[in-house]
């Protein structure tokens, strides 16, 4: 049975199809709160559905590329235009490398930026615009990684991400500072 602690509330969770997306889908669920799941990946999403679903929840999912702002956009405002805008948002979805400095590729470059900074930035704006326009009293919650507090040999690419997210973190925190929205920048 779920709990009542998020109950009226409805949770957007980005890599809600494995890992710590997962298990923070599960969690709020556990707590009463609707289910926006979304993932790159329909087989993780299909195997969520019936775990959230049990407690007793609302839930939706939505394949999404969170590094394709358009996409991003579009499905908020698609939850927006139903009367479902969700008013926590976690920014979850995430890559990594194990690769030496040398041996980290441009691509490998480009697509951990694109996921872990720019999927994160998407997603900023998309919800806190909304937010903002709505008058609701939004949380944004962008996961970091202890990486950004201490990072370690053979994940250059991961760490200066992730480093990038608790930087956007704290600039949203202050731009934000004396509004109704929360910003958490959580350390996993």
């Amino acid at each position: 049975m779920a709990g009542k602690g998020f109950s009226n509330r409805a949770v957007f969770i980005t890599g809600a199809g494995s890992g710590i997306g997962y298990e923070v889908a599960l969690a709020f669920a556990r707590e009463g709160a609707d289910i926006v799941a979304t993932d790159v990946e329909q087989a993780g999403l299909d195997s969520l559905r019936p775990e959230v679903e049990k407690l007793g929840v609302g839930y939706r999912d939505a394949l999404l590329d969170v590094s394709d702002q358009e996409a991003f956009e579009t499905l908020v405002g698609e939850l927006d235009a139903q009367g479902k805008l969700p008013d926590i948002a976690v920014n979850n979805a995430g890559i990594g490398y194990l690769t030496a400095f040398l041996d980290t590729t441009p691509e490998q470059w480009r697509r951990t930026l694109d996921i872990n900074v720019l999927g994160v930035a998407w997603g900023s704006r998309a919800f806190l615009r909304l937010w903002q326009a709505r008058g609701i009293a939004g949380h944004l919650v962008n996961i970091a990684s202890a990486a950004s507090v201490t990072p370690m040999p053979n994940m250059a690419a991961y760490a200066a991400s992730k480093y990038a997210v608790e930087g956007l973190c704290e600039v949203l925190q202050m731009e934000l500072a004396g509004t109704p929205i929360r910003v958490s920048c959580v350390h996993q």
